[in-house]
């Protein structure tokens, strides 16, 4: 359950590409999928005057399911870090569309570049996150070879 894209099992690969990506923002519930054009998240860049973001989350390293104490404590630290390094963000929640998966709390990361989105996937043991610019689209990056 836990290898790169080319070693990854279809369903773990099927379940990254059709999770549902939520967004809570201050007016409303916004949903992004993999490869499909979101308006409102083009509008949230325009209104963080930011040119790309990143959602991400600690939980469950490896595609390895923890308990929801331990992601709990490992989303805090995320939190932690990204207002330490001031970053805009909005909390959401990545689930499958047929509950096969826990649902995941993450983050909505506004003007953070690729690289450090990426470093912050890594150091939490990721083995993908979302990333994209103000064409609204959601690009699925996988970080590692687990």
């Amino acid at each position: 359950m836990s290898k790169l894209a080319g070693e990854m099992s279809e369903e773990l690969l099927k379940a990254y590409r059709q999770a549902l990506y939520f967004v809570e923002t201050p007016k409303g519930q916004i949903l992004l999928k993999v490869g499909e054009r979101s308006p409102e998240l083009i509008k949230l860049c325009h209104q963080q005057n930011c040119d790309n973001w990143a959602y991400i989350t600690a939980a469950n390293p490896k595609s390895e399911i923890l308990s929801e104490e331990e992601n709990g404590s490992r989303n805090t630290e995320l939190e932690n870090l990204l207002s330490k390094d001031r970053y805009a963000f909005f909390k959401g929640i990545a689930k499958s569309p047929e509950d096969s998966f826990p649902a995941e709390i993450s983050f909505l990361v506004f003007g953070i570049s690729e690289k450090e989105a990426v470093k912050l996937a890594e150091r939490f043991n990721q083995a993908a996150l979302l990333l994209g610019t103000l064409t609204g689209i959601p690009v699925l990056r996988f970080i590692h070879p687990f």
